[in-house]
């Protein structure tokens, strides 16, 4: 009976020294490693502290900048007189453009006259609309030409309501449209 309980006590004994053997061996591999842990961070910080996007240094050759320069405008149209609707075009564009973090530099109305769309089958009107033209400077300071939109809606009897800005028409193949220009102020 003695010889059972001292070799379970010897058991016990030499189990507790495996674990402060390991112990000390699992504190001694993380303290060897944590260099590698802290070379490891120190890398990811620094590809953090790099943009994400890298900005292409592109400089623009002279050739382009003339090519820009001699882009001609489209002709402003006989809506463009309209001081009122001339007023809604600004504000949509300015209105759009700030939450886009790009500006509105240059717009006119190019429509002479209001388009009218009817209904495919039944022929009643829908809505009329009208285009501009506005040069968009880019948030990397270039400038690009686009076509807005100017709209109103079919109200009835032969009447349509207010005039209200209907977005930018990127998909135009008309003019030169979509393309980089010189900018205008």
């Amino acid at each position: 009976m003695l010889i059972k309980t001292i070799s379970k006590q010897s058991i016990i004994n030499t189990f507790y020294k495996m674990k402060k053997l390991l112990i000390l061996l699992t504190i001694m591999s993380i303290g060897a490693t944590q260099p590698t842990h802290a070379q490891f961070f120190k890398k990811i910080k620094e590809k953090l502290d790099k943009p994400l996007i890298k900005k292409k240094d592109k400089k623009i050759s002279e050739e382009e900048l003339e090519k820009r320069k001699n882009i001609k405008l489209p002709d402003a149209g006989a809506l463009d007189k309209d001081e009122a609707l001339k007023a809604i075009a600004v504000n949509g564009l300015n209105n759009y453009y700030g939450k886009l973090s790009m500006s509105n530099t240059h717009q006119y109305i190019t429509s002479n006259t209001w388009s009218t769309v009817k209904h495919k089958d039944t022929g009643l009107p829908l809505y009329q609309w009208a285009v501009g033209a506005v040069v968009q400077k880019n948030s990397d300071g270039q400038c690009m030409l686009y076509e807005f939109i100017l709209r109103r809606d079919y109200t009835g009897g032969g009447n349509y309501g207010e005039a209200f800005f209907n977005g930018i028409n990127r998909g135009t193949i008309k003019a030169p449209y979509g393309d980089y220009i010189a900018c205008v102020e």
